[in-house]
């Protein structure tokens, strides 16, 4: 994913694909066996999420989310990041500094 991914509000058929430089000293990936990775979006000024659901590994340091039509009803510029779980249960955040922005804007027939 770039920097900024852009789509239009209501539009379920596209999807985000993030990619993440790994941190260093890891030996390992998001293929790896028993990992499982939640994609987080929310508006800058929430407190909580807005889009929050399972994402699908489409690489070593790849992920896509499949948005659902109530994550795409609200326009805005939302910060992004994916939570992965290892099979031991230690987590990391990427991007491991700032986030992936996701712009959802408005459509001209509003369907």
């Amino acid at each position: 994913m770039p920097d900024i991914f852009y789509s239009k509000r209501h539009d379920t058929g596209i999807s985000p694909v993030l990619s993440f430089t790994p941190p260093a000293g890891l030996d390992w990936d998001l293929a790896e066996e028993g990992i499982a990775v939640t994609f987080l979006a929310r508006l800058p000024n929430s407190n909580s999420p807005k889009m929050s659901g399972a994402a699908v590994v489409t690489g070593p340091w790849q992920i896509r989310y499949d948005p659902t039509a109530d994550d795409v009803d609200t326009i805005g510029a939302y910060d992004c990041e994916a939570e992965v779980t290892r099979s031991n249960g230690k987590k990391i955040t990427l991007p491991t500094r700032g986030f992936r922005s996701w712009v959802i804007e408005p459509d001209l027939d509003d369907a």
